[in-house]
């Protein structure tokens, strides 16, 4: 028999060699245990039982004399001895066999998963005993993936092998099995391909895992998935490389990671709508690579950290929708700045128009800023979105105006004085224009007719001087056109019906007369109809019922008379809010009056002697939402709110 060799194990060994044989393949040592494991001659061992077998004759010669009968029974006994011996000695070596190449490979248990996992600190001996808990279930998908190998991991792979433990963590602590989509998580692919490249106009993107050329992740996006947990794991800092983490509009909670902070190649952090919680950290300013910020929407309060100033990669910045207070200074320093969102909190300050030297688009409606309104931001050469509405913003309307490129303009609902600037020309990109809900004076320019790509134009609630209305047919790209409260006199110009893209006309609460111009009907895709609180006389028109795309109409507060069942049949799949004077009144002589309109379908009758009968304005509301990609969209629809005390009395 020849000598035995044992051979020390190696420091280390790739992961896809399993096992170490001696030269002269007469044992075997796995690196994980150091223990040596004979290597059995199958061929050797079968002709040595095969040997220990008695053969045919010597059976015969060991018989006893007896009957012919009896010998056969002997001999059927011996051959059937045979067989079932050589079906167990092919079975033992078929077993033997399955036994070598099993103990000839480390396959990682997961004791020792968890032994790594608790011992480095990735994990705790509690977290790992606790039979249904994420660590335990996903230390189990890695040990039984074959991912761990004891002792013999290179670096490289060690990082792989925990970044894919994470990725598992990720998807147990989040209730993997209830997500929308799964990415191929769990599956027994590489985690790098756990993904998919989505095509989209602002860019293709992966959702899922991204990795780079050394399979190291620098991307995970389980955005909008239906996640659902109690945190974010601090284990996220296992991945080292990451470049860009979005996990928004899920329910996640807590507070942001103590352990983000490690993770300094990141340039993209996308956590809006997610329940996260708390303040936002100091060290947030240690992310220095950080193109992407948005923290938008969640339950993040107090004030906003100067070390933030230290972010000079940023492009997009959104912390909106949280509540937010303080100054709003320490964006003073982030002048590669293109698109900053600070809308829905509690700032103050000043705004200055040469803080952003490249910014694209602000937005910082509803907050507690004041001064006056930098008239640099109406000749910035790259601002395309202005929204400033719901401030303190004082003073004058903006004059110094040149050419620039906005498109989205919003100063609703601030203390703007004096007159509208006819300098407004100027803003031939403009497609949303709000200067509702101010103090402004005088009246509109004739300037206004030169913005032909006007699509929303609201100058609703303002102390404009009487006067009828401008012609604004030239403006035919209008989708919304409001100016509620403007004072305006005289009849309706019927060259509003050249506004065929019309979906909201609002004139409620001037002082109209005249009837309805009856040329309405062919405004196919009006969808809101504001008439009430004015003047108007005669019929309501029939031709009205044409407008099968209504879902408000409201005509009551004027001298309207006749039947609106005509309308009522037309539009009676749509039409969701329907007001007129349908309602019975009591007379100066104290009588009962008949109602002054017939309508079976309205859903509210009003009279002339109940003035507080939907006594509320509709504000059209043009909102920028997120989208895919941190790009903004206009979302339209419609508020109730009280009558604003600035108005003046315009109701009946």
């Amino acid at each position: 028999m020849s000598i035995e060799k044992v051979y020390p194990p190696k420091q280390t060994f790739d992961i896809d060699d399993t096992s170490i044989i001696d030269e002269d393949d007469v044992a075997v040592i796995l690196p994980d245990e150091n223990k040596v494991y004979p290597i059995v001659d199958e061929d050797l061992e079968d002709q040595h039982l095969h040997d220990q077998l008695p053969s045919v004759e010597e059976a015969k010669v060991s018989l006893p004399h007896r009957t012919i009968k009896d010998g056969k029974k002997r001999r059927l006994c011996f051959i059937a001895t045979g067989i079932t011996t050589v079906i167990l000695l092919i079975i033992t070596v078929a077993v033997a066999a399955g036994n070598k190449k099993t103990r000839t490979k480390s396959l990682g248990s997961f004791q020792e998963v968890s032994d790594f996992l608790v011992s480095n600190g990735i994990s705790t001996l509690p977290a790992m005993t606790a039979q249904k808990s994420p660590e335990r279930l996903a230390a189990t998908f890695v040990a039984d993936g074959r991912w761990y190998h004891a002792g013999s991991m290179s670096k490289p792979r060690i990082l792989r092998f925990l970044e894919r433990y994470v990725l598992a963590l990720i998807y147990y602590e989040t209730n993997g099995p209830e997500w929308t989509k799964h990415h191929k998580f769990l599956s027994a692919l590489d985690h790098c391909d756990w993904g998919e490249t989505i095509s989209h106009p602002a860019g293709n993107f992966v959702k899922g895992v991204e990795c780079d050329r050394n399979g190291r992740v620098i991307g995970l996006d389980l955005s909008n998935n239906n996640l659902k947990g109690y945190h974010i794991t601090e284990q996220i800092q296992i991945f080292g490389q990451m470049q860009r983490l979005h996990l928004y509009k899920n329910e996640l909670g807590g507070g942001l990671p103590h352990s983000i902070k490690s993770m300094a190649k990141l340039k993209s952090i996308g956590l809006m709508d997610t329940g996260v919680g708390g303040t936002i950290p100091d060290w947030i300013g240690d992310l220095t690579q950080l193109t992407t910020l948005a923290l938008s929407g969640n339950e993040i309060h107090g004030s906003i950290p100067s070390s933030l100033s230290k972010l000079t990669n940023l492009r997009i910045l959104g912390l909106d929708g949280l509540g937010l207070t303080g100054s709003i200074n320490p964006f003073k320093g982030l002048k590669k700045l293109e698109a900053l969102y600070l809308e829905d909190n509690a700032l103050t300050g000043n705004l200055k128009g040469d803080l952003w030297p490249v910014i694209r688009e602000l937005d910082v409606s509803n907050n507690l800023l004041g001064g006056t309104i930098p008239s640099l931001l109406f000749q910035h050469r790259y601002l395309t979105i202005l929204n400033v509405n719901h401030n303190l913003f004082g003073g004058n309307f903006p004059d110094d105006i040149l050419l620039n490129k906005l498109e989205y303009v919003n100063m609703q609902n601030n203390d703007l004085v004096g007159t509208v600037s006819d300098r407004i020309g100027y803003m031939t990109n403009l497609k949303h224009f709000d200067i509702s809900m101010n103090g402004l004076t005088g009246s509109m320019p004739d300037t206004i007719s030169a913005l032909t790509g006007l699509q929303s134009l609201n100058t609703s609630g303002n102390n404009f001087t009487s006067g009828r209305m401008m012609d604004l047919s030239m403006l035919s790209n209008l989708h919304s056109l409001s100016m509620k409260g403007n004072n305006f006199i005289g009849d309706i110009p019927a060259s509003l019906a050249k506004l065929s893209n019309l979906r909201t006309m609002d004139l409620d609460g001037n002082h109209l007369s005249g009837s309805i111009p009856t040329r309405f009907g062919t405004m196919v895709r009006l969808e809101h109809l504001l008439l009430n609180r004015n003047d108007l006389t005669g019929t309501i028109p029939r031709e009205l019922s044409k407008l099968t795309g209504l879902k408000v109409l409201l005509l009551d507060g004027n001298n309207l008379r006749g039947n609106a069942n005509a309308i009522c049949d037309a539009s009676s799949n749509v039409l969701v809010h329907f007001t007129a004077d349908c309602a019975a009144s009591v007379g100066s002589d104290g009588n009962s009056k008949p109602p002054e309109v017939d309508c079976t379908c309205c859903t509210m009758c009003c009279s002339d002697d109940d003035p507080d009968c939907n006594n509320k304005a509709w504000m059209p509301e043009y909102d920028l939402k997120y989208v895919y990609g941190f790009i903004r969209q206009e979302e339209y629809g419609y508020s109730l709110e009280e009558t604003p005390k600035n108005w003046g009395e315009i109701s009946k």
